[in-house]
């Protein structure tokens, strides 16, 4: 069955950027990842939590089902045991699995709780009867609700037909929550990416700054004081195609002074507009390690991007009228990408030739973590910019405790 991506507004024949509108999709193409269950009802006899209105329903079988008895049917799970608290911006993602009979030609809506009011028509969303075939077989819907939750998600009822006296059957109802807010230290790190800022030479590459003094390039970051409370680093002229999929996390390697926690924010512009609090990605105030050392944070902004990214603004220091030294090592958009060995590679740069042309084309085995047999790692061998192919070329040993990798 093709996919249709529709807008909460119009029907759209072909696949719409990914930006903060709310959307719908039947029988979308790729699976649900990182969800929640709602609902799955595979123990008989046991609802999960959740009541009907006009549909006197059962739990066999691993579905719940039943036959309308009115025009206002609703499958309803409210409140949650938990709330979902959001981020800001945030993204809500609603899958439900379901048959109606071929006689079932009437809209889908789904309702939601939050900290703006239950249930109303301010927060629903309608799926068009047409955009979800009357063949009496099952169908996925997955709606997206873009920045239009509010707080935290207490609840959802599923108005699944309008129709009196037809059968339904629900297979499952799956939610999934993703918000802007960056994570400190993440486990795995970018390994497919495009760089954005690796600094050498005494060039910014680029980057200006705004409220930060003595903004200076040397030992291989970019460093500066922060004056007042609004310090800006920004990179105009950009032009990535974030529906592509291949740049939906920015990646920052940054060390602050001991003991500095203020709020971090990050900015981007794109098809949707400049920089505001509806494109901004934080680490709050007290989250970053107040050890002085460099630590990396990511931000997944996938899912909130819109066509091209044109710009980014980084804020290391937020809300603080003193002076604060910052360094930035390193700043990078890209994807975490499959890599079979576990050396830090993706597996599509490692195209096995023994020739090491760039970090986009390294030669490596994908199978092996350590191609030339060095006992240096093939992911860090490229990182420190030696020969993974090539056992006379490893790293120089690192001394620990020191801010310069390798220390000399």
């Amino acid at each position: 069955m093709k996919a249709l991506l529709v807008s909460a507004a119009a029907f759209l024949l072909a696949a719409l950027p990914v930006s903060a509108q709310n959307t719908f999709i039947v029988d979308p193409p790729d699976a649900l990842t990182g969800f929640t269950s709602l609902g799955e009802w595979n123990t008989d006899g046991d609802a999960e939590g959740w009541t009907t209105n006009q549909l006197p329903a059962t739990v066999a079988g691993g579905f719940l089902t039943g036959t309308t008895n009115g025009g206002d049917t609703q499958l309803v799970r409210n409140p949650f045991p938990a709330a979902y608290p959001l981020g800001n911006p945030n993204v809500v993602t609603v899958e439900i699995r379901l048959k109606r009979p071929v006689t079932d030609n009437t809209i889908f809506q789904l309702f939601w709780n939050d900290n703006a009011g239950g249930f109303a028509a301010a927060r629903s969303m309608t799926v068009p009867a047409a955009s979800i075939p009357a063949d009496g077989e099952f169908h996925t819907v997955r709606l997206r609700l873009g920045n239009t939750v509010t707080g935290s998600l207490k609840g959802v009822r599923v108005d699944a037909s309008q129709a009196n006296g037809v059968a339904l059957e629900f297979d499952y109802v799956r939610l999934r929550t993703s918000s802007t807010a960056a994570v400190v230290d993440p486990p795995q790190l970018l390994n497919l990416y495009t760089s954005l800022g690796e600094w050498k030479n005494g060039d910014p590459i680029g980057w200006t700054g705004t409220n930060i003094t003595g903004l200076t390039v040397g030992q291989g970051w970019l460093s500066g004081l922060t004056v007042g409370n609004d310090p800006q680093l920004v990179l105009n002229g950009l032009a990535l195609d974030s529906t592509t999929g291949d740049f939906p996390i920015v990646e920052i390697r940054l060390r602050k002074e001991t003991a500095e926690t203020s709020r971090i924010d990050l900015f981007w512009a794109d098809g949707a507009g400049g920089f505001s609090a509806a494109r901004k990605s934080t680490v709050n105030a007290g989250d970053w390690p107040a050890d002085g050392q460099f630590h990396i944070l990511q931000a997944p902004l996938g899912e909130f991007l819109t066509g091209n990214i044109t710009a980014l603004r980084f804020d290391p220091v937020s809300d603080l009228a003193d002076s604060k030294a910052i360094a930035v090592d390193s700043i990078r958009i890209g994807r975490i990408a499959p890599d079979r060995d576990l050396d830090g590679l993706a597996d599509e740069v490692e195209n096995n030739d023994d020739v090491y042309v760039s970090p986009r084309q390294t030669g490596t085995d994908p199978d092996d973590p350590d191609s030339d047999d060095d006992t240096f790692n093939d992911g860090l061998e490229v990182s420190f910019g030696t020969d993974p192919n090539n056992a006379a070329s490893f790293p120089t040993p690192v001394l620990t405790g020191y801010t310069l990798a390798p220390a000399v």
